[in-house]
Formats: C-alpha cells, structure tokens, sequence
C-alpha cells in the first residue's frame, strides 16, 4: 500500500471522529513526540561550546549551535551589520535592516532637525500644548460635575419638585415638610382603605385608659400619643424604683422614727401584724411620684398603707389634698411640689 492510500485513509478516519475524541489523539500524540524528544536528548552525549560571542561556557542542543543564548546571537547579528549615521545625532551606529536611528530618543526630534524651527515657535507650540492640555483637563471636571449633578437629580416624591439629592444618600423628598406630608396622606389613604374594607380592628382596647378605639394596625396598644407617653412615664419609673429598691429598703427604719406607723395619704394606723402583701400592710409612698420627676431622698418618702399606695399611683398629691384630714403634712408636701 502506497503512502499516498494511507495518508488518504488516515484522514478520511480523522475526519468522521468526534471532535472530543481528536482532541485527545492530538494531545496524546503531543505529549508521545515530547516524550521521545527527551529521551533522545538525554540519550546524547554533552557536547560543551563556548560562545563566539560573549565567551563563556555552555551546553550545546545540536551540533550546529555557535552562541549561548538568543541575546548573544542578535547582538552578533548587530556586529556583522554595517555602519550606518544616525540622521537625528551624526552618530555612526550597527543595526537590524530598517531601524533608521540610533536610540528613541533621536526618533521624536528628526523631523525638527530636518526642518529646524525658530526658539519663538517652538515657545508659542508648548504654551499652546499647555493651553490644550489645561482646557481639557477643566472640559473634563466640569462633564464629571454636571453628570454628577443629572445622576443625583430627582423628582420629589410629594409636590414632584426637581432637586439635586446628597451623593451619601438617596433622598425620596426635597424637604422634611413634603415628607411628612406624604407620610401623612399615605397614613390616611391606608386608614380609609382598610375602614372602607370592613378591616379595621373595633375592638381594640387602650392599655392605658381602658377606651375602645379603631386602627389600621392589629397589635395597636394605645389609642392616643399622650396614653402612649404616659406608658412609656410609667415604665421609666418603674425602671428607677427598681433600681432605687435597696436605698429606699436603707432608708426605711429613718422613715418610721420620723413619722411612726401612720399613712400619709389616709392619716389611718398601720398594722404590723399582717402580711407584707395585705391591703393595710406597710409600704413606702413616694410623695411626688417617680413618673413626675421624684427621687428617692428622704424628704419625698412616708409611709402609707398598700392599698393607698397602689390607689395613688403615679399621680401627684392634688387629687387627695381634700381627701386627707386637716392636720395632715400635705401643706407642706404641696408646697414642695409647687417648688
């Protein structure tokens, strides 16, 4: 069989195989040339040169290799080329076939040396050069200023305005006035929507007043601010009586010398011999209330019974001034709330 016939079959084969499966043959056959290309190197005998170049030592690949490196050869290259002069410095130089200076920097001064120009020309170029170059650099900033002014530029959200927004934040609205506004319509709009859906929750129940009140919201826990406020007093206070607890405990027995087992608030006697948690048992009263701004010295406590404490509250003493006996010390209590 002819080498022409193989050949021929050995592509009609190649040409019906998946391209998967050509890929891998050629990498395999890749990989089989290397590897015996390797071995028939290694199976060699060194052969030792020297460089007809630079003069040093190496090994030989093949037997026709004269230089050490690819370096060495182009710069004798360079040597066996003829002089030429430099048309920019007059300097006689050795170079590759088409390079027409010696260095760069002669490239970019030939045209000058050709034609040479006057010390006033060349003055008047670089100042217009410089002239260019800032009314560029100014053309730029102020592109960059005007797109960062369209990017930031909206319309409002409530009164639909145009404004320039802050590059740290996206703002909806151009002054708090429209978004409280809007705020406002979108409570009411969700308010009358939810109404007119048979939605709203009639029965709930302010934790605070004990009133029934309608609201868009389920979980809806007071029914006004000031009922909220108040919560919020009461809690604060009980968050000081409880850290107030052991200095009140401390300044109980001074308390009892000074004023004996008396209620403050009913002028009735205090019974001992009951439990801590009964009606008439002992407590400590804050005369003006923790929620009101009382504190816990000793001129704002007396002692008073459970269940007064309890009915008193976090109210001031007004509301029993009338309520106590004559002989009692709400004069000066109140005197001390007046101040």
């Amino acid at each position: 069989m002819s080498a022409v016939k193989l050949k021929r079959d050995r592509r009609e084969r190649y040409a019906v195989e998946p391209a998967s499966v050509r890929d891998a043959r050629l990498a395999r056959d890749r990989a089989n040339h290397r590897a015996r290309y390797v071995a028939s190197v290694a199976a060699r005998e060194p052969r030792f040169g020297v460089c007809a170049q630079c003069g040093s030592g190496f090994v030989a690949v093949n037997a026709n290799q004269v230089y050490c490196d690819a370096q060495c050869n182009k710069a004798a290259q360079r040597m066996r080329a003829p002089e030429r002069p430099c048309p920019t410095c007059g300097q006689a130089f050795r170079a590759d076939r088409g390079t027409t200076y010696c260095s760069l920097k002669c490239r970019p001064h030939a045209y000058t040396h050709r034609h040479p120009l006057s010390p006033e020309t060349l003055l008047a170029r670089r100042l217009v050069r410089e002239a260019q170059r800032t009314a560029a650099r100014r053309a730029a900033k102020a592109l960059a200023a005007l797109a960062d002014i369209a990017a930031r530029t909206r319309a409002c959200e409530s009164c639909g305005a145009m404004f320039v927004g802050e590059r740290w934040q996206e703002r909806r609205f151009c002054s708090k006035a429209c978004a409280a506004t809007w705020k406002a319509a979108q409570t009411a709009r969700r308010r009358e929507a939810v109404l007119e859906s048979s939605l709203g929750h009639g029965a709930l129940t302010c934790t605070r007043c004990q009133v029934t009140f309608d609201d868009i919201y389920p979980n809806t826990r007071f029914c006004s601010h000031e009922c909220r406020d108040a919560a919020h007093r009461g809690r604060g206070a009980a968050l000081l009586r409880r850290r107030g607890r052991d200095k009140v405990r401390r300044l109980r027995p001074l308390v009892l010398e000074r004023d004996g087992y008396v209620c403050g608030i009913c002028r009735l006697e205090i019974r001992r011999d009951v439990d801590v948690l009964h009606p008439l048992a002992l407590t400590l009263d804050h005369i003006v209330p923790l929620a009101a701004g009382g504190s816990d010295r000793l001129d704002n406590l007396q002692p008073a019974h459970r269940m007064c404490n309890v009915e008193k509250g976090d109210d001031l003493p007004a509301w029993w001034i009338d309520y106590a006996p004559a002989e009692s010390r709400l004069h000066s209590l109140t005197a001390g709330v007046a101040r």
